[in-house]
């Protein structure tokens, strides 16, 4: 009896990195998720807002797109929006009825935790790029 009473200590000490590992990855990737759907949802609000634009001689097509997304607040992460086509900053230009307006954000994650441990290693890039894409038709 008293040779297994450190048993339990011992698959503890087996278990305990993997469930380490596991616990940071679930830190550093959740994150990670939510910017993804926030993006996603900027993206689709950024995609309408551009597909509906009247010319108006005020307004131009990039600056209604921008407004739609107005602040992120994403989570340790930086972001890039794309719009095409056509939609530019004069405020008299049209876009054909039925022209697909692509919108892309691409967000600039940098883990938490994973950089800061050695991982993934020097070479590598210590900042995510990940890119969401929404499309709608102009109207």
């Amino acid at each position: 009896m008293k040779k297994r009473s450190g048993q339990g200590l011992v698959e503890f000490a087996l278990i305990l990195p993997i469930l380490i590992g596991v616990v940071i990855g679930f830190i550093d990737l959740t994150p990670l998720a939510v910017n993804l759907f926030i993006a996603h949802g900027a993206s689709g609000r950024a995609a309408r807002a551009a597909a509906v634009w009247y010319p108006d001689g005020f307004s131009t097509c990039q600056l209604d797109a921008t407004n739609a997304i107005g602040s992120l607040g994403l989570i340790h992460a930086d972001y890039d929006l794309e719009i095409d086509p056509g939609c530019d900053n004069n405020a008299l230009a049209t876009n054909p009825t039925g022209e697909s307006m692509y919108v892309t954000i691409t967000v600039h994650y940098q883990p938490l935790f994973f950089s800061t441990f050695g991982w993934p290693p020097p070479s590598s890039p210590r900042i995510w790029d990940v890119e969401v894409t929404s499309i709608d038709q102009v109207r």
